[in-house]
This record gives structure tokens, C-alpha cells and sequence, in this order.
């Protein structure tokens, strides 16, 4: 048995939207759901949990007064001392078998915690990363979930968890103690001490890129954000010299940069319309059968590139950009691994052309028209 802690505040409907995706998943581990009302203001937010737990579907903990979001976290985790933990926050939405996944990766060799991926998770963002992906409306989350499933990648170790969703080891737990409520008891930071101080101690953390897990991120303290970030920063380097250059290193070595590639080609290789490359072709009307792939000319410092953009179906910044430097093998092979089956050329500049050419000659030996 596994305890999922989702402490709660207020943003009814994302804290119910979180809490109903949980309940909703189907995993095969066992899992008690339990919610820490916070001593919440919202008269309808407490309703609701209070039916839910008397539904028998959540374990309900309610603070007397509100102690904050680190000591609501830690009055979850030690409700049963002897279960794992899954830190979740409530402005999240998980999918499929999503706790399965995440605990097969915090069962690693040890492991003090796993996160998974997610739009809002800093390192672990994706499509872009290092910030928060705003999504499209239309765009498909829990098949990008499939997706990560599909490509199962091994995990990858990270310098820190991130305490969006992220999956906890009671062992590390008994051996290191809890969060510090009393350094980082607004939030943010407190996962960060955490994960030094298990690092310290032996442990390690991972990613765990075969999940995607939605967060809508920067909800919480409104302007007050920025400056608890700022001195959270602070405190941790003051408590543990050298994070900031560790989380750098870990940045220009980006391991996960080839998951977020697969997982852009997996994108638009599963949308089911034709898909058509364009080199400096004019607009033409919309097709609803028909997928094109703009090829752009990059800025600095990648200027002499192209870009492949996708129209209609969100960011896809990870693909490799087209240039001298890549072979038409190279080429033919990522046009077949994206699908695409024509390509319209229009008029272009003396370099666009000569790449036009070799796109051609890709295509040939890839075998598509």
C-alpha cells in the first residue's frame, strides 16, 4: 500500500480535477488517496471532501488552523509511517496507470525519489524545458502520457526531485526525517533540502520519462512567488554550497534532451493526417486531412539552419534542425521517422534551395513520393 498526499487550499476545481484523475486512473498498485485540508476558507471545497471521504473514496486530514503547505505535506506523509509516499499536488491531472510507472521507477536501486515528467516541472518540462509550457486547448495530454509510456525510457538521474509529483522512499524518509517546515514552511525549496540531504546521506533521485503528468503551475502566492523563490535559493545554498552549479552542470548536459526529441516525433507521427513537408512554400488553405511541417530559417546563433514547425498541433522544439552539417541519410531517416509523405516546394533563396534538393534526394531513398 501506497499513500498518494495531495495537500488542498483552495482552487476548488483544481484540487477536485486533481483528485478526481487520481481516482479515475486505473493502477494495479494499492494505493489510500489522502487529502489535507489545510483549514480551508472555501465553504464548498470542504463540502465536497467531506462527501467524498464519507463516500469511502479519500482519506480525509483536516487541519485545525493552517499550518502551511510543507507541514500539510508532512502531516501526510506520517499518517501510516511504514508506506512509500507520493507527494501530489492539486493543481495536477495523471493518467492510465500513472502510479504503477512512477513507483516502478522509485524502486530502483536506491532511489530516495522519482518524478516524471510534465509542462511545469523546471528540468523536467517538456516540450520545451527549463520553464512552463503553457498547452493548447486542443492539445491531447493523456496521449502524450501513452506516448512517454510508449517510448519507455530507462530513468534518468537528476540532481533533485520535483515536488509537483514525486514519489518518495519511506526508508530515505526514516533515515533523513521530513521536510523542514521551519527553513522552507511557505514553500518552495523544501523538496530541494530534501533531496540534498537524501543525496548526502547515499540516496539518488531520477526522472522518470516513460509519464506525463499535467500541472498548471505558478497557482500559488501570486506576486508574492518570485521573492519566495528568490530566498529559497538563497537558503539552499547557504544549507548546501554548490546546488546551484550541480543543477547547472546537470542543464548543459540536458541526458533528457533525447527523450524530449522522441517524444516530438512521436507527436506528430501519431496524428493520423497526411503529413507534408514545406520549403518556403506560400500558405495554402486549410486541409483537415493534411498535416504540414514548415521548414523556417533559424535565428542566432543557429542561423544557416532551419527548423522544422509543425502547424496546429503545439510546440516541437526538440527536433533536430536541418543545416550543413546533417548527412541526407541522417536526413531521409528523420523523415521517415516523422511520417512525412510529400513535399511542396515553393520559391526560395540559393541555400534554401540546395537544402530543398537534398530533401528530395532524402525522400528518394527513404521511399516516400
Amino acid at each position: 500500500m501506497v499513500d498518494v498526499v495531495v495537500p488542498v487550499y483552495g482552487s476548488r476545481a483544481l484540487a477536485l480535477q486533481a483528485i478526481g484523475s487520481v481516482l479515475g486512473a486505473e493502477t494495479r498498485e494499492a494505493y489510500e488517496l489522502v487529502v489535507v485540508d489545510d483549514a480551508s476558507s472555501d465553504p464548498l471545497l470542504r463540502g465536497e471532501l467531506e462527501a467524498l471521504a464519507e463516500a469511502g473514496l479519500i482519506t480525509l486530514v483536516v487541519n485545525e488552523r493552517n499550518v502551511g503547505f510543507v507541514g500539510s505535506v508532512n502531516r501526510g506523509f506520517g499518517l501510516h509511517p511504514g508506506r512509500d509516499v507520493v507527494l501530489l499536488n492539486s493543481d495536477t491531472r495523471v493518467f492510465g496507470d500513472w502510479l504503477d510507472r512512477l513507483l516502478a521507477a522509485l524502486r530502483t536501486s536506491r532511489t530516495a525519489t522519482a518524478t516524471p515528467l510534465s509542462n511545469a516541472a523546471t528540468i523536467l518540462s517538456y516540450p520545451a524545458t527549463l520553464c512552463e509550457n503553457r498547452l493548447p486547448v486542443a492539445a491531447d495530454v493523456a496521449q502524450w502520457d501513452r506516448l512517454c509510456a510508449a517510448i519507455d525510457a530507462p530513468v534518468v538521474e537528476i540532481p533533485t526531485g520535483i515536488g509537483f509529483c514525486m514519489a518518495v522512499s519511506r526508508a530515505c524518509l526514516d533515515q533523513i526525517g521530513a521536510l523542514d517546515q521551519e527553513r522552507f514552511g511557505r514553500g518552495y525549496g523544501e523538496e530541494n533540502d530534501f533531496c540534498l540531504r537524501a543525496t548526502a546521506a547515499g540516496w539518488r533521485h531520477v526522472a522518470a520519462p516513460g509519464l506525463f503528468v499535467w500541472h498548471r503551475g505558478g497557482a500559488s502566492f501570486g506576486e508574492e512567488r518570485g521573492q519566495l523563490i528568490a530566498a529559497a535559493q538563497a537558503t539552499l545554498e547557504t544549507l548546501h554550497p554548490g546546488y546551484a552549479a550541480s543543477v547547472g552542470r546537470f542543464i548543459r548536459r540536458d541526458p533528457l534532451e533525447p527523450v524530449r526529441r522522441a517524444l516530438d516525433i512521436a507527436r506528430i507521427r501519431a496524428d493520423s493526417r497526411l503529413k507534408r513537408l514545406c520549403i518556403g512554400a506560400a500558405p495554402t488553405p486549410s486541409e483537415r486531412d493534411v498535416l504540414e511541417i514548415e521548414l523556417v530559417p533559424d535565428l542566432p546563433p543557429f542561423a544557416g539552419q532551419y527548423r522544422l514547425v509543425p502547424k496546429g498541433i503545439g510546440a516541437a522544439p526538440n527536433l533536430p534542425r536541418f543545416g550543413p552539417s546533417m548527412t541526407t541519410d541522417s536526413l531521409a531517416t528523420l523523415l521517415q521517422d516523422l511520417g512525412i509523405r510529400e513535399c511542396r516546394a515553393g520559391e526560395t533563396g540559393k541555400a534554401a534551395s540546395a537544402l530543398s534538393e537534398r530533401i528530395c534526394q532524402a525522400l528518394e531513398i527513404s521511399s516516400i513520393r
